[in-house]
């Protein structure tokens, strides 16, 4: 191998992240939790969508289709994205409880408005809503939960 090849070589294996530096970085937790929440987000809208068609009201099958997909969430992101290992859960699923509360209030408070104020359909709707908490549903997840 030449000094060349060699230089060039090393160069590249420096750029090679180990993944659980990945992991470590909040880059990587923010991927995993957009990988968890797109699962969640597609899940929801199915289910979501499937309720209005056997005839429940939007707001109940938005609520109904957020409660199932919980399970999932909590599990998905306790032990995926921010890799709480065996440390209190029970706390951890009092926040964690606490902060769906928070986002499920608010996700029908926005789905309402944006349904009846705004006309939208109820399905493009509740996509919209659900995108736009993500954020808040991930810091107060990373930080509090």
């Amino acid at each position: 191998m030449s000094e060349e090849t060699a230089i060039n070589s090393r160069a590249l294996d420096a750029d090679v992240v180990p993944l659980h530096t990945v992991r470590s970085l909040p880059i990587g937790q923010i991927l995993r939790f957009l990988a968890v929440g797109g699962t969640s987000y597609v899940f929801n809208l199915g289910t979501y969508s499937l309720f209005l068609w056997v005839g429940l009201p939007y707001l109940a099958a938005a609520a109904l289709s957020f409660v199932i997909g919980f399970a999932f969430n909590f599990l998905a992101n306790r032990h995926w994205t921010f890799v709480a290992g065996a440390s209190q859960a029970s706390g951890q699923f009092v926040r964690f409880t606490c902060v769906a509360a928070l986002v499920l209030a608010l996700d029908l408070l926005l789905l309402r408005g944006a349904v009846e104020w705004l006309g939208l359909h109820e399905v493009v709707a509740q996509g919209v809503v659900i995108l736009f908490l993500a954020p808040l549903s991930f810091a107060l997840n990373r930080f509090w939960s």
